[in-house]
């Protein structure tokens, strides 16, 4: 998953769900979570790869 552009995350929410092992994350962009009820990346599986480079 490719994430090149700015994402805020409020309200209870999910900025970004995987589902499932071996999921790769690349976040190239900003990303904001203003609550404590919501989650930036919620990923339910094993062996997840996630990179952020701002």
């Amino acid at each position: 998953m490719n994430q090149d552009g700015t994402l805020d995350v409020s309200g209870g929410g999910h900025g970004i769900d995987i589902t499932g092992d071996s999921a790769t994350v690349d976040n190239k962009g900003g990303m904001t979570v203003t609550d404590p009820d919501s989650i930036g990346i919620l990923i339910d599986g094993d062996k997840a790869i996630v990179d952020f480079q701002q």
